[in-house]
């Protein structure tokens, strides 16, 4: 069982398919450091960079939302 105190452990590849499957590019994935969340920059094809964060799923939602 995945801990809610640790950050998802997700790939470069699962963070790119993210990344295409909302935004429609593959980036350069550059991780971020997370105490409780996995954070990546997100470079793409054009050189725009953005920062993905991906909450726990076992985050309380106001938790997410001070986040946000």
């Amino acid at each position: 069982m995945l801990s809610q105190d640790q950050p998802i452990p997700l790939s470069d590849a699962q963070i790119a398919n993210v990344a295409y499957l909302l935004y429609g590019y593959l980036p350069v994935i550059k991780r971020l450091p997370g105490e409780y969340d996995t954070n990546a920059m997100l470079i793409a094809p054009d050189g725009r960079q953005s920062v993905l964060k991906i909450m726990h799923p076992s985050r309380e939602s106001a938790f997410v939302e001070m986040q946000i």
